[in-house]
């Protein structure tokens, strides 16, 4: 029988195409759980690029008012993956927009 961490684990390697039967790493397990925190509707994707923006799960510090080291300098790669998915974003929502005023 496998534990509720296994099976996410599991979700989240079939998701991020993650072809190994290693464990998660420690920092993996951290950004897993800080994605439980996240809204359940989001996609592995989604609560992937949301830990990226604020930094890595194993940069976050734990402090009595919770504060948060600065997140990490993106590398030129995830940067550009980065602005690629966020113009892919905007591209959507003005496809949307334009789809609701064509049904007033």
């Amino acid at each position: 029988m496998m534990t509720n961490e296994e099976k996410e684990w599991e979700s989240y390697k079939k998701a991020m195409h993650i072809n190994s039967d290693r464990p998660p790493l420690k920092a993996e397990k951290e950004a897993l759980a800080m994605m439980r925190t996240m809204p359940k509707n989001l996609s592995w994707e989604e609560k992937n690029f949301r830990c990226r923006l604020t930094g890595d799960a194993s940069e976050l510090v734990s402090t009595d008012n919770n504060r948060r080291k600065p997140a990490r300098k993106l590398t030129k790669e995830e940067q550009e993956e980065d602005d690629e998915f966020i113009k892919g974003l905007y591209a959507r929502f003005n496809e949307l927009q334009g789809k609701n005023k064509n049904c007033k």
